[in-house]
């Protein structure tokens, strides 16, 4: 997502799949978490076979696009059947205490946990460690 959240690959078990979008990803204008939060919500509302749902929110800053407000995007999110949220604020050795903030926000109210990489290895070793939790939940 920049602007506008999209579904790059939908539901898939294939890491090839999902990689070859990751690198597909273009960092570019606004951020919109929120938007994309409650469209990744939504789609998996609609389409996940499994009970346990989770997101995991890779964004290197502070929403600045979303026409969804915080607040609006917390309440969606508590309705029954909502995914946690693992939020990772990439390589935030820049980034102001406000990204973290609403990061810890969103992840403390749905469960998740958010993460401060600073990294790649320690992006590798807090992407396990989300797998790792999502698959005892």
């Amino acid at each position: 997502f920049n602007d506008d959240p999209y579904l790059d690959v939908d539901f898939t078990s294939d890491s090839k799949s999902i990689f070859e979008a990751l690198g597909r990803a273009d960092a570019r204008s606004g951020t919109s978490i929120n938007d994309t939060v409650i469209a990744a919500a939504d789609h998996l509302a609609k389409g996940a076979k499994y009970k346990k749902r989770a997101i995991v929110l890779l964004t290197d800053g502070i929403d600045n696009s979303s026409h969804t407000s915080a607040k609006s995007m917390l309440k969606e999110l508590h309705k029954p059947g909502m995914p946690a949220v693992y939020c990772i604020l990439l390589f935030d050795s820049d980034k102001p205490a406000q990204a973290r903030k609403a990061l810890e926000l969103l992840a403390q109210q749905t469960g998740g946990k958010a993460f401060y990489p600073g990294n790649e290895a320690q992006l590798n070793e807090m992407a396990r460690q989300i797998a790792q939790e999502i698959r005892n939940r």
